[in-house]
């Protein structure tokens, strides 16, 4: 009876050795350029007497046309508040090991907002991969047109471009205005076949 205690004991050991965990992080860019844009253009409107369907036509006229805000960086506010959530993040991983532990891969949309946010949150000691099923619902706004590959590794030099590059070299672009039912399948694709696909490579 004892020998089969003992069994039953490594085998349930042997069990919890197998069991791989992963602990995935979502995090959200900071505050960009054209949010501070597209909120003083709103707020300008109403002073001056315009509707609310006005002032958010103007919003939108400035978003689509002002070549400044293509590609749209981090504000100063929200530097700020990548600031307030690095701290919390290194709260987290000191007050919750092991069970929280500092990301081994992180995947990031390539659109520069979110590049400066993965970057400065991160690090250089994991992995950054730039992946383009992540990006933002493309609306046909400048904030929403992704830099060219080139400009972007120049600038930050610590994120793999490789599968940016490729999915460009296969022909397959993510539509100009796209719907939200498109952004929804392509959300789908990537949990479904890309996520899956690495985590079993793991």
């Amino acid at each position: 009876r004892w020998s089969l205690v003992r069994a039953l004991v490594q085998f349930r050991a042997s069990l919890r050795r197998r069991e791989k965990k992963k602990v995935v992080y979502l995090v959200r860019h900071a505050e960009a350029i054209h949010n501070v844009e597209e909120h003083r253009v709103v707020h300008s409107a109403l002073a001056s007497g315009k509707s609310v369907s006005q002032a958010n036509l103007a919003r939108l006229i400035e978003l689509q046309t002002n070549l400044a805000l293509k590609d749209a960086p981090l504000s100063d506010g929200g530097r700020e508040q990548l600031l307030t959530a690095l701290e919390g993040y290194e709260l987290l991983l000191a007050e919750a090991r092991p069970h929280y532990a500092p990301p081994e891969l992180v995947l990031v949309s390539p659109l520069r907002r979110t590049l400066q946010t993965a970057t400065r949150l991160f690090g250089n000691e994991v992995r950054l991969v730039a992946v383009e099923l992540l990006r933002e619902k493309r609306t046909g706004m400048m904030c929403d047109e992704r830099s060219a590959v080139g400009e972007l590794r120049a600038e930050f030099p610590g994120v793999d471009f490789g599968e940016i590059e490729e999915w460009e070299r296969s022909g397959e672009p993510i539509p100009e205005g796209e719907d939200n039912a498109a952004v929804r399948r392509r959300a789908a694709r990537f949990v479904n076949d890309d996520l899956r696909q690495r985590s079993a490579m793991t």
